[in-house]
């Protein structure tokens, strides 16, 4: 697998319990890039659901 971010690790994990060979590939080691700066974090109050009322005019 390459990328060895946080969705990449996600994907190997499932692709393991699974009973998958997975080896991963990144550049800058496992989680040090994106996934290091921000910690691993998502910002859930700055997503707006699509499904919402006021979605397409929100912005």
């Amino acid at each position: 697998m390459i990328g060895g971010a946080v969705i990449g690790v996600s994907t190997a994990l499932t692709l393991l319990k699974d009973g998958h060979a997975v080896t991963l590939f990144d550049r800058a080691g496992i989680c040090a890039g994106a996934s290091q700066g921000n910690a691993g974090a998502f910002a859930l109050t700055d997503v707006t659901p699509m499904a919402a009322p006021y979605a397409a005019t929100r912005f």
